[in-house]
């Protein structure tokens, strides 16, 4: 088998499949004849099969192989030329799209809309591209390279790898279902909860998990963990039907929202903090432009929570 086939010789079949003569194709395309001719019969060998009908001296024909072939190559064309347009655009600065990943609750913000338009003002034509990932990506995939930038929870495991910026502290509460008892309180105490059954993150790593269950602040309580949420669905839907409890950030009690669960402020756990994210060397330039937006718009700018004092994995984990 030869070489694959360049984007030249596949614009000349299609080209030649619309005109049914050599001479057009080439004054279309600004080649030669020969070079024409040259391409098919290349392609021919390659496949190992007629293209082109040559039979008739006045005119030519694509065989059903060449039908075939032009019907499968003309979307990828397509699709191929749109591609390298996008990159030309995107090379150029004038258009691109900038990879966004969050994770529940961190998209939440007023302010959100205005960091948007400035982003936009500094990017005109640029659009960006929101993924939220589940539970068990602490970096809604920043680390796998699939997003450019990351509106986060901090702290996360391997945050020292990344330039963090804090955009706002929230406080944590605790996320109880409907029938508990405490729900007939205004505010709790976290050692009122120490024996409870709690719902966890999936254990990407021991400290990102015991963050959220706040083994640093149980004097040494073992933690009983009776089940393990990797959405926000499954999270209100194990603490709804009874499962166990959670901490959950302040902001979810406003966004959601369920008949089965109640929010109460918990006194004795330290705050979390949303973030942007990025990596520490982009070459990315929109990746600052998006950084320098949100930063105008902060809340707060202390240093990011660090996991490095979390205490060891909890027993039961």
């Amino acid at each position: 088998m030869g070489p694959a086939m360049e984007l030249r010789d596949i614009e000349i079949l299609l080209t030649l499949a619309e005109e049914l003569h050599f001479g057009r194709t080439a004054r279309r395309l600004h080649l030669s004849q020969a070079r024409i001719s040259q391409s098919v019969k290349s392609q021919e060998r390659r496949i190992g099969g007629r293209l082109v009908d040559r039979s008739n001296p006045r005119s030519i024909a694509l065989t059903p192989l060449g039908r075939q072939l032009v019907d499968d190559l003309r979307p990828a064309h397509g699709g191929l030329l749109e591609a390298m347009e996008r990159a030309r655009r995107t090379a150029s600065g004038v258009s691109g799209v900038l990879r966004l990943g969050f994770l529940a609750g961190t998209m939440v913000d007023q302010n959100l809309p205005s960091i948007v338009a400035a982003f936009r003002r500094q990017r005109p034509g640029w659009r960006i591209d929101m993924r939220q990932a589940d539970f068990s990506d602490p970096t809604a995939g920043l680390a796998a390279g699939q997003v450019d930038i990351g509106v986060l929870r901090v702290p996360f495991p391997g945050q020292e790898h990344y330039r963090v910026n804090v955009l706002r502290s929230e406080d944590r509460c605790v996320a109880l279902p409907a029938a508990h008892l405490l729900t007939r309180e205004k505010r709790i105490a976290f050692r009122q909860i120490w024996q409870e059954p709690f719902i966890a993150l999936p254990a990407v790593s021991d400290s990102w998990r015991d963050h959220w269950l706040a083994v640093d602040a149980r004097d040494n309580t073992p933690v009983q963990i009776s089940a393990v949420a990797h959405t926000p669905d499954e999270f209100l839907a194990m603490i709804a039907n009874g499962y166990g409890v959670s901490l959950t950030p302040a902001a979810a009690q406003h966004f959601y929202g369920h008949p089965g669960v109640r929010y109460r402020p918990v006194d004795g756990v330290g705050p979390t903090q949303v973030a942007v994210v990025c990596r520490t060397e982009d070459p990315n330039l929109a990746v600052d432009d998006f950084v320098s937006a949100c930063l105008e718009y902060r809340t707060h700018d202390d240093a990011p929570i660090s996991l490095a004092s979390t205490s060891p994995s909890a027993p039961g984990a």
